[in-house]
């Protein structure tokens, strides 16, 4: 967990690169962050709650990110679905 990449991971995190942050304004718990190599993406997820309460999830969301120039440029929030039944953890 915290700074770290994963033992396949084939991008290194850069100390003295600003911090983002990605999930503002909201309560949002559980993020995960995917980097597919291939496409120099990485995709962050969260879950977007009412409440810090486990129950009052709402929603799932996701920002890509892709790497240029040594930085990475993300994109707008999107929301992955409609609450039918409580979200489960990225």
């Amino acid at each position: 967990m915290g700074n770290r990449t994963s033992s396949n991971s084939s991008y290194t995190l850069n100390p003295a690169s600003p911090k983002t942050p990605l999930f503002t304004n909201a309560i949002y718990r559980i993020p995960s962050l995917i980097y597919i190599k291939d496409d120099k993406t990485f995709l962050a997820f969260a879950e977007k709650r009412t409440s810090p309460a486990d129950v009052d999830a709402t929603v799932l969301v996701m920002r890509r990110g892709t790497k240029q120039n040594g930085a990475i440029q993300w994109f707008l929030l999107r929301s992955l679905q409609q609450q039918v039944w409580r979200d489960i953890a990225p």
